[in-house]
């Protein structure tokens, strides 16, 4: 069979090294001809062969290194199903088009549920599929069709943008407690380190578990880019200042004592580092600025 293009929408990646991974691994896979990724679209561009590699298995292995491969998902109610013979008879129709990766038909409910490629396949195929099967899709395109790709990533935005906004809420009095002295109006209390150890743990932990989730990918498939770089940084400076204010005895030079924490330093590196999702300034006709090649 002639060799196919797909495009696959990826999220997840944050730097070439990324690009450079999902390159790779899609390369890897006998019947990939072809494997692009394009940072700034989110988009890998692939040509291979149906009759070696299938679809869902390129997305495992994509999503077995850590990224999000963006599918849709329709639900379809059908009609004149009788039997499990009738469920493997619609399953495997759905299958056979081309940008499906999984499709579950449940008897008891009479409808289809397909996880797709968006830019490969749309709901009417589906629905056409499942009529040449000899069964009634019943609904409109409108009724059974997912939410678009763009919602998708609309959604995925406004969670990585609630993140920041909790790691700045957090952050700001760190900072202003880690000046200490040079701050005579600051209230003693937001100085003590274990104030600044409760502000700082939810930025460490929660904000940033994205980063921990791409150390462990690469981890995994030893190699690095910049999660490693943020994760291994970040965490050091937390787990010192950690050591510093329950165990400072720990920490004890000749008759002196360093009692510095640097909780600031993890809070800002974090931060910093999700500024990207705030929202860019829009045009007066509507679209993001910019010059079209961002992400």
């Amino acid at each position: 069979m002639k060799a196919q293009r797909l495009d696959l929408a990826i999220g997840g990646m944050h730097c070439a090294g990324c690009v450079a991974r999902v390159e790779k691994v899609l390369r890897s896979l006998p019947g990939v001809q072809e494997a692009q990724v394009n940072l700034a679209t989110e988009t890998a561009t692939l040509r291979y062969e149906p009759d070696t590699v299938q679809l869902d298995q390129m997305v495992k292995a994509v999503q077995d290194n850590g990224y999000q491969v963006r599918l849709e998902h329709a639900t379809i109610p059908i009609k004149g199903m009788h039997c499990a013979a009738c469920v493997a008879t619609i399953e495997r129709a759905l299958h056979r088009v081309p940008g499906v990766v999984e499709a579950q038909v449940n008897l008891a409910t009479e409808q289809a549920t397909v996880a797709y490629v968006p830019t490969s396949v749309d709901v009417e195929a589906l629905r056409q599929a499942i009529t040449s099967a000899g069964y009634e899709p019943l609904g409109t395109q409108a009724e059974v069709g997912s939410a678009p790709q763009q919602d998708a990533k609309a959604s995925e935005l406004r969670a990585l943008q609630r993140r920041l906004l909790v790691s700045l809420g957090l952050s700001l009095p760190v900072v202003v407690g880690s000046m200490g002295a040079m701050l005579p109006w600051m209230p003693w209390w937001l100085s003590h380190p274990v104030v600044l150890c409760g502000l700082a743990t939810p930025v460490q932990f929660w904000v940033g578990w994205p980063f921990y989730q791409g150390l462990w990918s690469t981890l995994k498939h030893r190699t690095a880019d910049m999660n490693t770089l943020i994760a291994l940084g970040t965490s050091a400076a937390y787990l010192y200042s950690v050591a510093m204010t329950f165990m400072p005895h720990l920490f004890m030079v000749g008759h002196g004592m360093q009692t510095h924490v640097y909780y600031e330093t993890s809070v800002v590196i974090i931060t910093l580092n999700r500024l990207p999702v705030l929202p860019r300034p829009r045009h007066p006709h509507g679209h993001y600025g910019g010059d079209g090649e961002g992400g």
